[in-house]
Protein backbone atom coordinates (compact mmCIF):
# COMPACT_ATOMS: atom_id res chain seq x y z
CA UNK A 1 0.00 0.00 0.00
CA UNK A 2 1.50 3.31 -1.04
CA UNK A 3 1.61 6.04 1.54
CA UNK A 4 1.92 9.73 0.87
CA UNK A 5 3.68 10.68 4.07
CA UNK A 6 7.12 10.05 5.39
CA UNK A 7 6.40 8.73 8.86
CA UNK A 8 9.05 6.66 10.59
CA UNK A 9 10.90 8.70 13.17
CA UNK A 10 11.69 12.30 13.98
CA UNK A 11 14.18 12.24 11.12
CA UNK A 12 12.05 10.62 8.46
CA UNK A 13 8.44 11.78 8.75
CA UNK A 14 8.31 13.70 5.51
CA UNK A 15 8.94 10.85 3.07
CA UNK A 16 6.83 10.83 -0.08
CA UNK A 17 6.20 7.68 -2.06
CA UNK A 18 7.54 8.37 -5.59
CA UNK A 19 5.45 5.53 -7.03
CA UNK A 20 2.23 6.97 -5.69
CA UNK A 21 -0.32 8.16 -8.22
CA UNK A 22 -1.45 10.97 -5.94
CA UNK A 23 1.28 13.16 -4.48
CA UNK A 24 1.00 14.54 -1.01
CA UNK A 25 -1.44 17.45 -1.21
CA UNK A 26 -0.54 21.07 -0.56
CA UNK A 27 -3.01 21.00 2.34
CA UNK A 28 -0.71 18.46 4.02
CA UNK A 29 2.59 19.90 2.78
CA UNK A 30 2.09 23.43 4.13
CA UNK A 31 1.65 22.38 7.77
CA UNK A 32 4.53 19.91 7.34
CA UNK A 33 6.93 22.61 6.15
CA UNK A 34 5.74 24.94 8.92
CA UNK A 35 6.41 22.17 11.45
CA UNK A 36 10.04 22.03 10.32
CA UNK A 37 10.47 25.29 12.24
CA UNK A 38 9.33 23.70 15.54
CA UNK A 39 12.13 23.08 18.00
CA UNK A 40 13.19 19.47 18.17
CA UNK A 41 14.99 17.64 20.92
CA UNK A 42 18.76 17.59 21.16
CA UNK A 43 18.74 13.80 20.94
CA UNK A 44 15.63 12.70 19.04
CA UNK A 45 14.01 9.42 20.08
CA UNK A 46 14.56 6.39 17.86
CA UNK A 47 10.81 5.77 17.77
CA UNK A 48 7.89 8.13 18.02
CA UNK A 49 5.82 7.55 21.13
CA UNK A 50 2.16 8.24 20.51
CA UNK A 51 -0.60 8.23 23.10
CA UNK A 52 -3.25 5.79 21.90
CA UNK A 53 -6.01 8.13 23.11
CA UNK A 54 -4.87 11.00 20.87
CA UNK A 55 -3.71 9.09 17.78
CA UNK A 56 -6.96 9.84 15.94
CA UNK A 57 -6.56 13.61 16.28
CA UNK A 58 -2.88 13.79 15.36
CA UNK A 59 -1.85 15.02 11.94
CA UNK A 60 1.39 14.17 10.16
CA UNK A 61 2.67 17.66 10.91
CA UNK A 62 2.38 16.92 14.65
CA UNK A 63 5.28 14.49 14.32
CA UNK A 64 7.60 16.83 12.42
CA UNK A 65 10.14 19.13 14.03
CA UNK A 66 13.41 20.79 13.11
CA UNK A 67 15.02 17.35 13.65
CA UNK A 68 13.16 16.09 10.58
CA UNK A 69 15.52 18.07 8.34
CA UNK A 70 18.21 15.56 9.27
CA UNK A 71 16.94 13.06 6.68
CA UNK A 72 17.65 15.63 3.95
CA UNK A 73 21.07 16.52 5.33
CA UNK A 74 22.08 12.88 5.84
CA UNK A 75 21.18 12.06 2.24
CA UNK A 76 22.80 15.16 0.74
CA UNK A 77 19.48 16.67 -0.32
CA UNK A 78 19.07 20.42 -0.70
CA UNK A 79 16.50 22.07 1.57
CA UNK A 80 15.93 24.99 -0.81
CA UNK A 81 12.63 23.74 -2.21
CA UNK A 82 11.16 23.81 1.32
CA UNK A 83 11.26 27.62 1.23
CA UNK A 84 8.98 27.72 -1.81
CA UNK A 85 5.21 27.40 -1.94
CA UNK A 86 4.27 23.69 -1.83
CA UNK A 87 1.97 24.14 -4.82
CA UNK A 88 5.10 24.81 -6.92
CA UNK A 89 7.06 21.79 -5.74
CA UNK A 90 5.93 19.43 -8.49
CA UNK A 91 7.66 21.68 -11.06
CA UNK A 92 10.72 22.29 -8.90
CA UNK A 93 13.72 20.28 -10.11
CA UNK A 94 15.29 20.08 -6.63
CA UNK A 95 12.05 18.63 -5.25
CA UNK A 96 11.77 16.09 -8.07
CA UNK A 97 15.37 14.94 -7.54
CA UNK A 98 14.87 14.84 -3.76
CA UNK A 99 11.67 12.82 -4.03
CA UNK A 100 13.36 10.35 -6.35
CA UNK A 101 16.39 10.03 -4.09
CA UNK A 102 14.31 9.45 -0.95
CA UNK A 103 12.20 6.95 -2.87
CA UNK A 104 15.33 4.93 -3.64
CA UNK A 105 16.15 4.42 0.04
CA UNK A 106 15.70 0.87 1.26
CA UNK A 107 14.24 0.28 4.68
CA UNK A 108 15.97 -2.75 6.13
CA UNK A 109 15.85 -4.57 9.42
CA UNK A 110 19.52 -5.56 9.42
CA UNK A 111 19.44 -7.31 12.78
CA UNK A 112 16.55 -9.59 11.84
CA UNK A 113 17.98 -10.31 8.40
CA UNK A 114 21.37 -11.20 9.86
CA UNK A 115 19.72 -13.45 12.43
CA UNK A 116 17.74 -15.31 9.79
CA UNK A 117 20.81 -15.66 7.59
CA UNK A 118 22.89 -16.90 10.50
CA UNK A 119 20.44 -19.63 11.48
CA UNK A 120 19.97 -20.70 7.84
CA UNK A 121 23.73 -20.98 7.32
CA UNK A 122 24.19 -22.72 10.65
CA UNK A 123 21.40 -25.20 9.90
CA UNK A 124 22.72 -26.10 6.47
CA UNK A 125 26.25 -26.72 7.78
CA UNK A 126 25.23 -29.10 10.57
CA UNK A 127 22.76 -31.36 8.82
CA UNK A 128 20.66 -31.68 5.70
CA UNK A 129 17.92 -33.77 7.31
CA UNK A 130 14.91 -31.73 8.44
CA UNK A 131 14.17 -33.97 11.44
CA UNK A 132 17.68 -33.51 12.79
CA UNK A 133 17.48 -29.73 12.27
CA UNK A 134 14.27 -29.55 14.29
CA UNK A 135 15.77 -31.66 17.07
CA UNK A 136 18.87 -29.48 17.13
CA UNK A 137 16.78 -26.31 17.41
CA UNK A 138 14.83 -27.84 20.31
CA UNK A 139 18.07 -28.71 22.11
CA UNK A 140 19.43 -25.19 21.63
CA UNK A 141 16.17 -23.64 22.88
CA UNK A 142 16.11 -25.94 25.92
CA UNK A 143 19.74 -25.13 26.68
CA UNK A 144 19.09 -21.39 26.49
CA UNK A 145 16.13 -21.63 28.87
CA UNK A 146 17.86 -23.87 31.39
CA UNK A 147 21.42 -22.57 31.39
CA UNK A 148 21.33 -18.85 30.65
CA UNK A 149 19.64 -15.84 32.09
CA UNK A 150 19.38 -12.69 30.02
CA UNK A 151 19.07 -10.42 33.04
CA UNK A 152 21.79 -7.82 33.49
CA UNK A 153 22.16 -8.50 37.19
CA UNK A 154 22.93 -12.19 36.60
CA UNK A 155 25.31 -11.65 33.69
CA UNK A 156 27.38 -8.92 35.35
CA UNK A 157 28.55 -11.27 38.12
Amino acid sequence: MATNAWLCSARAETRTDPTSEKPCSDIVRSPMTNSLRKDGTEIPPKRIIVDKDTIDVNEISDFITENSKQIFITNGISLNFLHKDPSLWEENEEFIKSRYRIGQLKVVNDVAERGVSLIQNFNSVLTKQEEQKQYLLQVVEYHRREKYSFKKSVNLN
